[in-house]
């Protein structure tokens, strides 16, 4: 796997070091285990087990940086996927939000990274991202709401459209999420969705979560 890309790490330095954005630093961790990695509709896992963990700085002006791994099975061969991203989410009044950031994607065995780019806006318990990676030609938009039922119940919709920058062919992709906060620091959640190109998928999984 390549080294942290150099646009992140500029990047990054922008959550320790510009005047006035870095009044407190706050981190976390968070450890999960689901019985099948799928990442916008399709299995990074071979439809089979993954372990993950993500560790999380963020600081009270908005920026939010997280290193992502996983376990990624390509063709019965298991390996490790990596996810390096910076983003921002700025309040624009009570009910609207905004967000954009940059993420990086780099792989255990493979000579590649590729960067992608996203900007957002958030209203009501909606939001609508749209991600664009220029060096795999690849364009994704993400429709996304969520509704709590309590403070331990929560449900997540998901509807995704990615498609080439350059040429023709769409696919879509489409999930719903129950999560349930089993004890204050552990959650154990459900997905069932679909992909128009692949078959439906179901999974479950859990996450523990680490704050200091």
């Amino acid at each position: 796997m390549k080294a942290i890309s150099p646009i992140i790490a500029l990047l990054f330095s922008l959550l320790l070091l510009v005047p006035g954005q870095c009044e407190r630093l706050n981190y976390s961790a968070d450890f999960s285990g689901v019985s099948n990695y799928i990442f916008r509709g399709q299995s990074l896992s071979d439809d089979g087990f993954a372990a993950q963990a993500g560790f999380n700085i963020s600081n009270d002006a908005g920026w939010k940086y997280r290193f992502f791994v996983s376990s990624y099975d390509v063709n019965g061969d298991t390996d490790g996927r990596a996810e390096f991203s910076l983003a921002y989410r700025g309040e624009a009044d009570k009910y609207f939000h905004f967000m954009f950031g940059v993420t990086a994607y780099g792989y255990e065995s493979e000579d590649r990274e590729s960067h992608e780019w996203h900007v957002g806006l958030e209203a009501f318990d909606a939001s609508v991202i749209y991600y664009r990676d220029e060096e795999l030609n690849t364009q994704y938009y993400d429709f996304a709401y969520f509704y709590e039922l309590n403070d331990d119940i929560r449900f997540d919709a998901h509807y995704g459209i990615a498609s080439p920058v350059n040429g023709e062919g769409t696919s879509e992709d489409y999930s719903v999420t129950a999560t349930y906060r089993w004890l204050e620091d552990l959650s154990v959640f459900v997905t069932g969705g679909s992909h128009n190109e692949l078959e439906s998928f179901g999974l479950i999984g859990a996450t523990y979560y680490l704050d200091w």
